[in-house]
């Protein structure tokens, strides 16, 4: 008997527009994200809107050429890539082609020697590791590739990293519970909604507060909280 087709959900209802041309957020370094050199898992609900450039960021962290670890639209802005550098090589996979203005819950995980891409609860590809990859040492931004300053056009609702390989029953449970993820070694953990976008340290820039208690409060530049009502997503007005 065939399976029955997974809904896609609306993890909020809002999420975080970056539109593209100069809008990021950036995540001081912190000693819970240095993540590169041992397992680590990112969880993002994801939505692209059908027109975003090649190979810009999704969440990125590094400034050389080889950088620590980055998650990235691939050709045509429609899936993601997923990749690890040791200072001198890099290592990549790209996922699947995904239809745009959809949520897609992508959680990029380092597992020993491999790296995988799981779409949705299911895991899309694996490559075989060739490299030890270097330690984490600069901040994390969401939507530029802070190598060249490549601005990806996107939605994101929610951005979990994790210091450790979730296995397959986690992944799917956070597909299944986008407001209730996994909370054993989440170091990092941005959910949008008007509560969670506040000045934290009163210096006048507004910070997309991280959930998971170690403070890892994402700096916003220009990112606006949108809302939505359905997936595929109709966007709202700006929340104010």
């Amino acid at each position: 008997m065939k399976a029955p087709a997974r809904v896609l959900r609306i993890p909020s209802k809002y999420a975080m527009y970056f539109d593209g041309i100069n809008d990021y957020a950036s995540i001081p370094r912190n000693r819970s994200l240095d993540l590169v050199a041992g397992n680590f898992s990112v969880g993002l609900w994801w939505v692209h809107p059908g027109r975003a450039g090649t190979w810009v960021g999704i969440v990125d962290q590094g400034r050389n050429a080889v950088r620590d670890f980055w998650v990235l639209t691939t050709v045509g802005g429609k899936g993601v890539s997923f990749g690890v550098g040791d200072g001198s090589t890099l290592i990549e996979i790209s996922g699947p082609e995904l239809p745009a203005l959809v949520f897609h819950y992508i959680t990029c995980v380092r597992r020993g020697r491999y790296l995988e891409i799981w779409v949705n609860g299911s895991r899309a590809i694996t490559r075989e590791l060739t490299i030890t990859p270097a330690l984490g040492t600069y901040p994390i931004e969401l939507g530029r590739r802070s190598l060249d300053a490549h601005y990806s056009n996107q939605y994101l609702s929610c951005v979990q990293i994790y210091s450790r390989a979730l296995n397959a029953e986690e992944v799917t449970w956070n597909y299944d519970n986008p407001g209730n993820p996994v909370k054993n070694g989440l170091v990092l953990w941005l959910q949008a909604d008007p509560n969670n976008i506040k000045d934290v340290d009163g210096d006048g820039v507004l910070e997309w507060v991280d959930l998971s208690g170690f403070g890892n409060h994402g700096k916003i530049y220009g990112a606006t909280l949108v809302g939505v009502v359905k997936s595929p997503a109709r966007v709202l007005p700006p929340v104010r």
